[in-house]
């Protein structure tokens, strides 16, 4: 993870993001509270450190991180293109097999302030299937999560100076004007 952002030739800068919200599953080492206020306590949970060893962590221990809000206060290159694994909450992205959802709000909130151009998530897998979309847009933000299935769930992207043009390989194609 990084705040500086890489760039696709010399014209799109691009950001990263691995960390995600905590799930019902065992604790992983890039989990963390989504927002700063979050408070979040553990059964029981263990983590690599960095020997990678299993230690045992306290039922607070993701209080004792900084949340992912806080994580992404440096985003803020107009015009860029986010990859971040745990895909924004509230919208069809995020959508569990039970119909709940488990994206961040934080991811949300940002996308809607810094306005990128795209966004790429993923996370969750089954969410394409459950919500019957693979894209949404959030303000002018192009989000997709392109999910996984029994056939090959990739998208293919291609920006021209004035419109992107997205095809899923299963789901089919949209393209949307740059601003």
């Amino acid at each position: 993870m990084s705040n500086k952002p890489h760039y696709i030739g010399s014209r799109i800068p691009i950001f990263g993001f691995p960390l995600v919200t905590p799930s019902p599953f065992k604790l992983k080492n890039f989990e963390r509270r989504d927002l700063t206020n979050d408070s979040v306590l553990l059964e029981s949970g263990y983590v690599l450190n960095q020997n990678g060893k299993s230690q045992k962590v306290l039922s607070d221990f993701l209080n004792t991180l900084p949340s992912i809000e806080e994580e992404i206060k440096s985003f803020s290159i107009a015009k860029s293109i986010w990859v971040t694994h745990v895909p924004p909450s509230g919208g069809v992205l995020d959508l569990l097999r039970n119909k709940q959802t488990a994206g961040s709000k934080a991811i949300r909130q940002k996308i809607m302030i810094e306005k990128p151009i795209l966004s790429l998530h993923g996370h969750i897998h089954e969410s394409p299937k459950m919500s019957g979309k693979w894209y949404e847009e959030i303000g002018e933000t192009l989000s997709i999560n392109p999910g996984q299935g029994d056939e090959l769930h990739a998208v293919i992207i291609d920006i021209i100076s004035t419109t992107m043009n997205v095809k899923h390989t299963v789901f089919g194609e949209i393209s949307k004007p740059l601003s």
